[in-house]
């Protein structure tokens, strides 16, 4: 069948119009006249975010529930009446990012951990009163890049531990040179050097021995540049020039041996 732009709707059955619908993927065209709950329905089962182009008349409790069902990003367009307890928690643990959407009568300190534990990007967004310890280090465990969201009085051995397993990102995300020294040990600048060798630039000094140093380089030969000299041993040396020979400039002169130029 071919849809032209001047195509009259009103010609279409109400099956005709659910298969125009579907082959274009929206309905915002579509003028309500020629809407009815069957075609909505029929057409969010097939297309859950298109529950935004349904008129608000048409919008059922039936048709919400299909549709945060098959996915919670259509949780959003859900009108206030049918956002039930039971539905806000479905279309929680769907997509965390559905808790901006909840009711404040339905806001849980349960529903604020399963949100945050599933996309943690949305702490920042989360009434005060809901940033709980837990919460907190939930958002951490599955997102790195809110730990400046992390009231201070959760900045924890445990909080920057977590941050830790996630590779490091020096473009909004967490490193080991924003966490303060004082909370700096073994585990988390062994954590850290393991996803990114160049982290070992922010391990304090007291910290360094030769597992940290040689794990660095291991991670990222350019590492080799900070390394303290006591720990420039043949070994770390060797693995930081095969596996990037421009390493080489980091190296004292006194320490090149022979077998780093084989």
């Amino acid at each position: 069948m071919d849809y032209s732009p001047n195509d009259k709707f009103e010609n279409l059955t109400e099956e005709e119009i659910i298969k125009y619908a579907k082959q274009f993927d929206h309905l915002y065209d579509i003028p309500e006249k020629y809407l009815n709950e069957k075609i909505c329905l029929e057409v969010v089962r097939y297309d859950s975010s298109l529950l935004e182009y349904v008129p608000k008349k048409l919008v059922t409790e039936e048709i919400s529930k299909i549709a945060v069902n098959k996915n919670g990003f259509a949780f959003q367009f859900v009108p206030e009446k049918f956002k039930s307890r039971e539905l806000c928690e479905v279309a929680v643990k769907n997509v965390g990012s559905a808790i901006l959407h909840v009711p404040k009568e339905h806001l849980t300190e349960k529903l604020v951990e399963i949100a945050t534990g599933k996309d943690g990007s949305v702490l920042s967004l989360i009434l005060p009163e809901f940033k709980t310890y837990k919460v907190c280090l939930n958002a951490i465990k599955s997102s790195d890049r809110v730990l400046t969201s992390v009231p201070k009085d959760f900045l924890t051995e445990e909080i920057y531990l977590e941050a830790t397993k996630h590779k490091p990102n020096f473009y909004g995300g967490w490193h080991l040179g924003i966490i303060p020294d004082r909370f700096k040990n073994l585990e988390l600048s062994m954590e850290s050097v393991k996803l990114e060798g160049y982290m070992l630039k922010y391990v304090p000094d007291r910290i360094k021995n030769y597992e940290i140093c040689l794990q660095a380089v291991k991670s990222n030969p350019m590492a080799i540049q900070y390394v303290p000299k006591n720990f420039l041993r043949e070994e770390i040396c060797l693995i930081a020039v095969e596996n990037n020979p421009y390493s080489l400039r980091y190296i004292p002169k006194d320490y090149l041996t022979g077998k780093l130029f084989n």
